[in-house]
């Protein structure tokens, strides 16, 4: 029977999480997939997926698997910046939208949530006109320029790639974000490149423009799920004996495999066999082999008894009694 694959909306976020580890997360949803999370706060927002395999985990060990992105906006505005330090020399990391904003509402998100995020690096430019890039590791972020529009203008061009949503949705009225259906102004998190005091956002209407920083305008946030869990190969060496053609050569970190082996002709299996690399269980009445935690990539040797061995011990046996006799 095959299995039901549930929608994303109805999956909970450690089944989603499970997915991206497995590898099976690109098989069951799609770029634009929704779903809705409540906040603490008693907020309703509306997330979609907007690319799989897109961000780099802060960790250096590969690519987060999803990356969501806000439907809409948040009820509440927020500033850059405060006024008194204004200038986008700042930046994104140093601004008061990631180090403060950003922690509060991590916060408001549901811990089921919380628990399978992401940290992944983003690159933004250093602000006051300069064509430095700045990485920073982020769990909840805003996005670029040109992770939106896929611009090749100099200094954004460098601050991350478009997302595959927005690759197909890269007009202006795709770009509009609403709050109880009026449209709304929202911050990204790139510092404008030709003033020390602007960051760009996107207008009402989709078209991205600047603003200084210490005003107030909404926010569209993302954040990233899950990372494929490394998998060690499989090999065998075998003698009296061949493996079923449907075992597994590949296995996950932190899950298990079921692998089965049958005497050849005139052989029968061993009582024990040596593997290396995972723990595991050895049933020699079936020949089954069972993997389990695995660390690194996993050796199996298993070396069949000849039948006709044990019998040939047995009449030595009965001609030595003989004569004795």
């Amino acid at each position: 029977m095959s299995e039901t694959i549930k929608t994303l909306q109805e999956s909970t976020w450690a089944e989603i999480n499970t997915a991206c580890s497995d590898g099976t997360a690109s098989t069951k949803w799609a770029v634009g997939d929704e779903k809705t999370i409540t906040l603490t706060t008693g907020e309703t927002i509306t997330v979609v997926i907007l690319g799989f395999k897109h961000d780099d985990l802060a960790d250096g060990s590969g690519k987060a698997v999803i990356t969501f992105g806000m439907k809409n906006v948040l009820n509440t505005d927020y500033k850059m910046c405060n006024r008194s330090s204004h200038s986008n020399s700042l930046s994104w990391i140093h601004s008061l939208m990631r180090t403060s904003t950003m922690a509060t509402l991590l916060s408001q998100l549901p811990s089921d949530l919380q628990s399978v995020i992401k940290q992944v690096s983003k690159k933004t430019s250093a602000g006051n006109q300069s064509s430095t890039i700045i990485t920073s590791t982020d769990t909840l972020f805003l996005f670029s320029v040109v992770e939106l529009n896929g611009t090749t203008n100099a200094i954004y061009v460098n601050e991350g790639e478009q997302y595959e949503y927005w690759k197909t949705r890269n007009t202006n009225s795709h770009r509009i974000k609403k709050r109880s259906n009026n449209a709304t102004n929202w911050w990204l998190r790139s510092p404008d490149t030709g003033y020390d005091y602007m960051y760009r956002y996107v207008y009402s209407n989709g078209v991205i423009a600047s603003q200084s920083s210490e005003y107030d305008y909404s926010v569209s946030f993302g954040f990233c799920v899950g990372a494929e869990a490394t998998k060690f190969t499989i090999t065998t060496n075998l003698t009296g004996c061949t493996a079923n053609s449907n075992n597994p050569t590949t296995v996950s970190e932190g899950s298990s495999a079921s692998l089965t082996f049958t005497a050849s002709n005139g052989y029968t299996l061993p009582s024990s066999v040596a593997v290396t690399g995972a723990t595991f269980t050895w049933e020699q009445s079936s020949g089954q082999l069972v993997l389990n935690n695995p660390t690194a990539n996993v050796s199996i040797t298993i070396v069949a008894t000849k039948a006709n061995d044990k019998v040939t011990k047995l009449k030595y046996k009965a001609s030595d009694v003989c004569q004795l006799m």
